[in-house]
């Protein structure tokens, strides 16, 4: 990633220019989607180039961060599938472009009000399958699909060491609707030193199904969920942090890959244990360490 920053010293805001491309050939010996298994005429291809513009500045009153930005992703795949099928190609092409803004304000010098505002375009999401020996085509799908969302939190510091945190977002997916979900959020400072803290946390979510997805079922819905939260944190001296949470969720209209297909799980639910170890040494220099414990089932069939 290349980052270019304007001087505080030349210009009162704070702009930069950021881009990365990434390119990745392999060998897929693992069947993708039925393909022969370790067969080495299997090969993908795939790319990711980025280019953003953000800003940010401190108007004393209010802070304010905004960006613009453009992304593509291009997926270029040799699949070998037993005779008669032989090779097939498939070829994937996404494009879409975007821009948030969000405006941050401390009152009285305990409480911080954020709201913000994202909007973004797919308006390139194309995929075409063809056998390679015939060129003949046997999927083509062309898609575009606008989306944007507006959001507002707040963080109220009710004792000197307890901070309860509270915000809600709403998002609207084109072909999907529109969708509102609130988070909560408590945390206390037991020792009022920073090191050790407890939360307690509350939300839901939305994901709206993928372009891939779509492809092998147009008629999916998008999934939700709704989680529950206790964490533990202790800092470890001056370079660890460790930290003890446990998760209850509950997930409707869950998006499963199912005999060749993607389909709804009408409902399902997970708990477990996650026990993580970090630490961070000079130079940028991170390292850790998570351990999970997890069951999950499937608590109603899946949708017709």
């Amino acid at each position: 990633m290349t980052t270019l920053r304007v001087p505080s010293e030349l210009w009162p805001f704070t702009i930069s220019l950021c881009k990365a491309a990434t390119l990745r050939a392999r060998r897929a010996i693992t069947g993708l989607f039925g393909a022969a298994f370790n067969d080495p005429r299997t090969r993908t291809v795939d790319e990711r180039s980025y280019l953003a513009l953000k800003y940010e500045h401190d108007f004393e009153v209010v802070q304010v961060a905004a960006q613009v930005y453009y992304d593509r992703y291009d997926f270029d795949g040799t699949l070998a599938f037993p005779p008669p099928t032989d090779l097939v190609k498939e070829l994937t092409a996404g494009e879409w472009w975007g821009a948030d803004v969000q405006f941050r304000k401390k009152f009285f010098e305990r409480h911080t009000l954020t709201l913000g505002a994202e909007y973004w375009d797919d308006f390139r999401l194309d995929r075409r399958n063809f056998f390679e020996a015939s060129g003949v085509p046997f999927a083509d799908d062309h898609r575009t699909r606008e989306s944007y969302g507006v959001y507002l939190q707040g963080e109220i510091r009710v004792l000197t060491n307890l901070l309860f945190n509270a915000g809600a977002r709403y998002d609207y997916y084109g072909s999907f609707g529109d969708t509102i979900n609130p988070r909560l959020a408590l945390i206390y400072d037991p020792f009022q030193n920073e090191k050790s803290l407890i939360k307690a946390i509350y939300g839901t979510a939305f994901r709206a199904p993928n372009f891939f997805e779509l492809l092998f079922d147009p008629t999916l819905k998008p999934e939700t969920i709704t989680t529950y939260e206790p964490v533990y944190e202790q800092k470890i001296g001056s370079r660890l942090k460790s930290s003890l949470a446990g998760f209850y969720n509950e997930i409707d209209d869950l998006i499963s890959f199912n005999q060749g297909t993607f389909k709804n799980v009408r409902g399902a639910e997970a708990k477990g244990l996650e026990l993580e170890l970090a630490g961070s040494w000079p130079a940028g220099c991170r390292a850790g360490s998570v351990t999970r414990c997890r069951r999950s089932k499937i608590v109603r069939p899946a949708s017709a």
